[in-house]
């Protein structure tokens, strides 16, 4: 993605990975003449799979009041998605992310990011129960570590808790309690922003 002051994969999050992690595909590298560079890695788009998914996105369209047209969000030229709202972001995160990105991720990543998706969408439901709740809470830790051994350090400064609140109080005050303490949201939010060549601006 490379947005400026957008992207979490930065000279940082690279000096990171070369002092904590062992992943030297994300390392950064340096030329004959001294330049320092970053490698790209796997998780991004190329030109022409950027186009691809805009173009996709163009041609969406829903029934009524399920989502706003969001093909008027898409600006093929600047490559980016421009003035999606809050419920938008939502139905794309829930519905369509493993979709758009199916044909150009690798396996492994792609299959993280659709249970991160299903979860994402379970935390939405109108019916939770206190088992489902713990269900959820043991598979976000193991999409998390999937997620980490993909990502730059820099990605995970929050945590993958659920909130005891929403076990207590049900599924309004868990919507809230995401809001608040932006835990799971800020996972689906970041990764959508690496993956993506283009970012979400109001």
């Amino acid at each position: 993605m490379d947005c400026p002051n957008r992207s979490k994969d930065n000279l940082k999050a690279r000096l990171d990975i070369q002092l904590y992690c062992k992943k030297l595909n994300l390392h950064l590298q340096q030329d004959t003449s001294g330049r320092v560079y970053k490698l790209k890695g796997t998780y991004y788009l190329h030109k022409k799979q950027q186009q691809e998914v805009l173009s996709w996105m163009k041609e969406l369209s829903f029934l009524d009041g399920y989502a706003s047209n969001i093909s008027r969000c898409v600006k093929e030229a600047q490559c980016k998605v421009l003035g999606m709202k809050s419920h938008n972001c939502h139905v794309f995160i829930q519905r369509l992310l493993p979709t758009a990105f199916w044909p150009y991720l690798p396996r492994p990543l792609w299959e993280t990011l659709t249970e991160l998706s299903i979860l994402f969408r379970d935390i939405c439901t109108t019916n939770l129960n206190v088992q489902h709740m713990e269900s959820m809470q043991m598979n976000i830790i193991e999409i998390i570590c999937k997620l980490e051994r993909i990502f730059p350090p820099s990605f995970f400064w929050l945590h993958g808790t659920l909130d005891d609140t929403s076990t207590l109080w049900g599924k309004s005050c868990w919507t809230c309690s995401i809001s608040m303490d932006v835990s799971i949201w800020t996972v689906c939010f970041h990764t959508t922003l690496i993956l993506f060549p283009f970012y979400f601006k109001k």
